[in-house]
C-alpha cells in the first residue's frame, strides 16, 4: 500500500514538471513572437471557394523563400459556411511550414466568429500585423501571385516612395487593371511603374507609417473601401502606384463585384 502511494506520488510530480515545462515553452514561444519583428505581414481574407482559394495558397506557396522567412502570412476566414475551407487553410499551414527552408516564417489563422465582411477583416488582420511588420499588404483569396511579387512590389515603392511621395506616403499594388476591363485609369507610366487615379482591393502595399491613415478609412468605409480609399488618396496627395508589369492576377470570376461580361484582369500579368 505504502509503495502504491509513492508510486502514485511520484507521477503526479512527473505530471506537474511536465506541465510546468510545457507551459515554459509555449511562454517562451509567444513572448519570441510577440517580440519578433518581421518584413512583411501578408493579410489574406477568404470566404468560402476553396477550390479557388486553393490555387491562391498553393500560388502563394511558390514564393521566393528569402522573402517568406522575413514575413507572417495572417490569413481570416471570415466564417465560412462550409468546413472544406477551414481544412484547407489548416492543411495548407502544416504544408507550408514543412516544406523546409521557411523556418522563420509565421502562419497564423483566425476564424471570425460571425461574418464580418472584406473590409471589417482587413481592418482586424493589419491591427494584428501593424506592431510586427514594416510593410503591409494584402491579397485576395483569388488570385496568383509570381514568386517574386514581394521584392518587385518592394522596387516599386522604394523608387515611387523618392520619386512621388509628397509627405504623406505612397500606395502600391501589383495587380494593373485596365478599361476596358475596369474603371482604373492609368496616368502616366514609366519603366518599372505606372501611376494611377484609381486601383481596386485585390492588392495594396503600404509602409506601417500609413496604417492609421489606410484603417481608418477602411473602417469607416464598409462599403466599396476600396474606392473610399482611392478617394482619400486623391484627397491627400498620396500617389497610387501599380507595378509595371503586374505581379498578381485574379482568377475569381464570381466575385462580390466580377461580372462575366466585365471581369477584372492583369492583361501584363
Amino acid at each position: 500500500m505504502i509503495k502504491f502511494s509513492y508510486w502514485k506520488i511520484g507521477l503526479l510530480l512527473g505530471l506537474i514538471v511536465l506541465c510546468l515545462l510545457s507551459a515554459y515553452f509555449i511562454s517562451r514561444r509567444s513572448e519570441s513572437f510577440a517580440n519578433k519583428q518581421y518584413k512583411y505581414g501578408i493579410l489574406m481574407c477568404c470566404y468560402n471557394r476553396p477550390e479557388i482559394l486553393k490555387k491562391t495558397l498553393e500560388s502563394l506557396k511558390q514564393t521566393n523563400k528569402e522573402n517568406l522567412n522575413q514575413s507572417i502570412i495572417y490569413i481570416i476566414d471570415d466564417h465560412s459556411s462550409n468546413s472544406e475551407t477551414s481544412k484547407l487553410i489548416e492543411d495548407y499551414v502544416v504544408d507550408i511550414k514543412s516544406m523546409g527552408g521557411v523556418d522563420n516564417l509565421e502562419v497564423k489563422i483566425n476564424r471570425n466568429r460571425e461574418n464580418m465582411g472584406i473590409a471589417k477583416s482587413l481592418e482586424k488582420g493589419f491591427t494584428f500585423l501593424y506592431p510586427k511588420c514594416e510593410y503591409l499588404t494584402n491579397i485576395d483569396s483569388d488570385v496568383l501571385v509570381k514568386p517574386d511579387w514581394l521584392p518587385r512590389l518592394q522596387e516599386v515603392y522604394d523608387r515611387s516612395n523618392r520619386e512621388r511621395n509628397n509627405g504623406n506616403g505612397v500606395l502600391v499594388s501589383g495587380f494593373n487593371c485596365t478599361p476596358p476591363n475596369c474603371a482604373h485609369k492609368i496616368l502616366s507610366t514609366n519603366d518599372l511603374y505606372h501611376v494611377k487615379k484609381s486601383i481596386g482591393g485585390i492588392n495594396t502595399f503600404f509602409h506601417r507609417d500609413m496604417f492609421d491613415k489606410y484603417v481608418t478609412v477602411i473602417g469607416n468605409n464598409v462599403k466599396q473601401w476600396d474606392w473610399k480609399l482611392c478617394y482619400y488618396c486623391k484627397d491627400n496627395n498620396i500617389p497610387i502606384i501599380v507595378s509595371n508589369p503586374s505581379v498578381i492576377q485574379h482568377i475569381g470570376v464570381n466575385g462580390m463585384n466580377s461580372r462575366t461580361n466585365r471581369y477584372d484582369i492583369a492583361k501584363d500579368f
